[in-house]
């Protein structure tokens, strides 16, 4: 039966041996889907993206083109190949372990200017139970943005960015317990922090992150059942427009001049 041969896919922009950097490529085995997923940034606004991914014999791949906007992330799988993603040519090469077949097509993604100032406050997950590939299957990712909308209560929240933790100098957990990689997902959304996501900054959750104890957040619980988050490593950011400085105020309306960024790594 055909349609169980292994095949594994090739990824690069046309002339050049890799990807471009905001495109990240992912597929466990032969048999598995292969998920190209990035963020794409501005330096690739109107550069119309032709991807090239494979169709062999008379049956095509499923593709469809779209268009995306800076700073919302993307992701398109394929052994049933379906591409979210700017104007240069990406290869994709698909080769057929069994017939030793390879094939090739052209897609073209245009990335567009946001018509929005991008979302000024950020905040960085660690989910530790999702591997990247799950993590970008549309109705999980719908589930968690909707328990962070849920503590976070903004008028507009997106997803900005999701990697694998592999990418920022994880380890590969052992094949034991179903361990998973774990993944971090940037969202971002317009209003400011809800003092559940500043919980972590209290002296006693500091306390408990030096000594590697999971901090006690309140709103923890609504998203427990399905997202186990790291809350010592949670990131928040408050972006600046067009890089000019504007004052930052907290909850006791605090001013200090500055924008502000928060980090609480481990």
């Amino acid at each position: 039966d055909a349609s169980n041969d292994p095949i594994t896919f090739n990824t690069n922009l046309k002339g050049y041996p890799d990807r471009p950097g905001w495109l990240r490529y992912i597929q466990r085995t032969p048999h598995g889907d292969g998920v190209l997923y990035g963020s794409p940034t501005a330096e690739y606004v109107g550069k119309p993206t032709v991807i090239e991914v494979p169709q062999m014999g008379t049956e095509p791949y499923i593709l469809h083109q779209a268009q995306l906007r800076p700073g919302s992330c993307s992701r398109t799988r394929y052994t049933d190949l379906g591409l979210n993603f700017h104007h240069s040519v990406l290869q994709i090469t698909a080769y057929n372990r069994r017939t030793f077949e390879t094939a090739r097509h052209n897609l073209v993604i245009n990335i567009m200017a946001t018509e929005e100032f991008p979302l000024p406050y950020q905040a960085e997950f660690y989910i530790k139970n999702m591997n990247v590939e799950e993590m970008l299957a549309s109705e999980v990712l719908g589930d968690f943005l909707g328990a962070v909308k849920n503590v976070w209560q903004p008028e507009r929240l997106n997803a900005i960015n999701i990697t694998s933790a592999l990418d920022r100098g994880g380890r590969v957990p052992l094949p034991i317990n179903n361990l998973k990689e774990g993944v971090y997902v940037m969202v971002g959304a317009d209003v400011p922090f809800s003092s559940c996501l500043r919980e972590v900054e209290n002296p006693h959750n500091q306390l408990r992150c030096s000594q590697e104890m999971e901090p006690v957040i309140s709103c923890d619980k609504k998203f427990r059942a399905q997202f186990h988050i790291d809350w010592c490593k949670i990131s928040l950011v408050r972006i600046c427009h067009d890089s000019k400085i504007q004052p930052y105020k907290d909850q006791n309306n605090n001013s200090s001049g500055t924008c502000h960024t928060y980090l609480h790594p481990r």
